[in-house]
């Protein structure tokens, strides 16, 4: 895993002047409370958008454990397949992110069973560089006016 403050750097086509960046954070995927529905619309958005980039900033699965303040006992899937379904929902557009980062249920996971829930999902999608654990800082370069950033 790379450290927090290493920069990630993402180089757009030069001929691409613009990006739309669509922040995705807090679906809980696996609690009750989780709205597939509009998860799926934001999914086909980004999907349908070819200058679409993605930054995910915690939260994406629910992944309740017993010494969770979440009723384990309500979640609508376990933690694997919460994992196996973040997975499969973002493999279409996987070359859209850029930058993943954990939230506090990812660092309950580590914490408690050395399992860090994000990162799996980012290396199953063999995009482990685009994760951080506790912060990201991202630097997205478009257009012809941006020289060639190391």
């Amino acid at each position: 895993m790379l450290s927090d403050f290493k920069m990630i750097v993402r180089k757009l086509p030069r001929e691409q002047t613009y990006c739309n960046l669509y922040p995705l954070a807090d679906v809980h995927i696996g609690s009750a409370e989780f709205n597939e529905p509009m998860f799926k619309q934001w999914l086909k958005t980004v999907s349908d958008d070819e200058y679409g980039a993605v930054v995910m900033a915690g939260d994406l699965m629910n992944f309740g454990l017993k010494s969770s303040k979440t009723n384990v006992y309500e979640e609508t899937m376990r933690p694997r397949q919460q994992k196996e379904y973040l997975y499969e929902a973002l493999l279409p557009i996987k070359d859209k992110i850029v930058a993943a980062c954990g939230g506090n249920h990812c660092y309950r996971a580590i914490k408690e069973a050395d399992d860090d829930p994000l990162y799996d999902v980012m290396a199953m999608l063999r995009i482990p560089e685009a994760y951080r654990q506790n912060i990201c800082f991202a630097k997205i370069c478009v257009g012809t006016t941006y020289r060639d950033w190391e």
